[in-house]
């Protein structure tokens, strides 16, 4: 993977975590917890794999309360020294409009250090490279750039969108800043953990950045719907159209050691049960059937609905059998290694999990997914509408330099 895919995951993963995060979450309050957007250190770690020197070290079951204090010290001399480069209202960059900061770009900093920092136990040396001629700064620096373009290219969208109102949103931001406060205590020690945990130092920054990481579950659920229900059957089988997916249902008997015989002559029996039915409803008779007989137990729990797979998912013998049937066909019985199958190929569910996700953990419908992957793509569109041009102050950052005495800027 090279770094530049490396910063387009880290990208992503920002913006639709929240989406993902959005739509299965019934409740539809926000979390207001301070902790960075890290859902990006799954990147940063497949980045650490292809490393050339810098290898974090190996976790220490010896480490003492002493070793700690001073990587924390370190992690805290760093952001303090590196944010203390410029004032936090200069100007970095300009995209359209709008104007990047040193603040806001800062912010980016931060959450794209804490997979580093979380790997390493400390602050690493960012002069060392991760890929041939590209460092640690490097890949931060251009992480932090990209979702400051993002983050301004998402109020560019939105300002194209006449008929789109996010005024509830700004409320809610509102809201979340002053129920903070209230949970802090005073402003100054909200702000002192704001700085911990997310490197801000600016309550008005504060709201515009709740604000920015709400707006996209909104603009989601505002375009595509819930779990991307806007999608109609036919847009979701175009968006799709070369991954080839399949659907079936079937009914499995399991070889045992013995008498494979009997097992064979029982499913026959059930095939011809199949063939002789003459009522108006076929599969729900056939699911009758396989939820009374199938020793696919688990797989009937985790998919009631049917599999739905694409080619490579399934034992090729399966697998070849689907494909030689048409949609609302019933196979012969089928011998695989694992026992003797009748399948029956149904229509492809856009709202079920495809195996393949499913296995990875996750919960996304292939109807969901389409409409994650149209919105990233227009996220991107905005994002590269938008030419950034960079200041001479953000020509002079560098994140490598070493420590020097510093006075903190509140």
């Amino acid at each position: 993977m090279t770094y530049k895919k490396i910063i387009a995951v880290l990208l992503s993963a920002i913006m639709l975590a929240a989406i993902v995060a959005g739509c299965s979450d019934d409740s539809g309050e926000s979390s207001d917890s301070l902790t960075p957007a890290t859902e990006a250190s799954e990147a940063s770690s497949e980045a650490q794999g292809e490393q050339t020197s810098g290898q974090p070290p190996e976790a220490s079951s010896g480490s003492d309360e002493q070793e700690i204090d001073e990587s924390a010290q370190a992690v805290k001399l760093f952001f303090e020294n590196r944010y203390a480069m410029f004032a936090p209202d200069t100007v970095m960059f300009t995209v359209g409009d709008s104007v990047v900061t040193w603040d806001l770009l800062f912010f980016f900093i931060h959450a794209g250090m804490q997979p580093l920092i979380s790997a390493f136990g400390t602050v690493p040396d960012l002069s060392l490279e991760l890929t041939e001629g590209t460092t640690y700064a490097d890949v931060i620096l251009d992480f932090a750039v990209e979702n400051a373009i993002q983050f301004r290219a998402l109020e560019h969208g939105l300002s194209q969108l006449n008929l789109y109102q996010y005024s509830t949103e700004v409320e809610n931001a509102q809201r979340r800043v002053s129920a903070m406060l209230a949970d802090a205590g005073s402003e100054e020690a909200l702000i002192e953990l704001l700085w911990e945990e997310r490197g801000l130092r600016d309550l008005a920054l504060l709201r515009e950045v709740l604000l920015m990481e709400s707006l996209p579950i909104s603009l989601f659920q505002n375009t595509f719907g819930e779990s991307g229900g806007n999608l109609t059957d036919e847009d979701v089988s175009a968006h799709f159209s070369n991954n080839n997916f399949m659907m079936i249902k079937h009914i499995l008997l399991l070889k045992t050691d013995d008498n494979n015989d009997a097992l064979l002559d029982e499913i026959s029996s059930v095939l011809s049960l199949l063939h002789e039915y003459s009522g108006e409803n076929f599969e729900d008779f056939f699911d009758e059937l396989m939820f009374e007989l199938s020793d696919d137990h688990s797989g009937l729990f985790a998919f009631p609905d049917g599999y739905l797979f694409q080619a490579g998912d399934m034992e090729p013998v399966f697998e070849e059998a689907v494909v030689l049937l048409e949609v609302g066909q019933l196979s012969d019985v089928v011998e695989t290694e694992l026992g003797y199958h009748i399948i029956f190929r149904i229509p492809v569910n856009y709202d079920v999990i495809p195996i393949s996700a499913y296995l990875m953990g996750s919960s996304t419908s292939l109807r969901l997914s389409a409409a994650m992957d149209r919105f990233e793509e227009m996220l991107r569109d905005w994002a590269q509408a938008l030419v950034p041009v960079f200041t001479q102050e953000f020509e002079s950052i560098n994140l490598t330099q070493p420590f020097v005495p510093f006075e903190v800027i509140y």
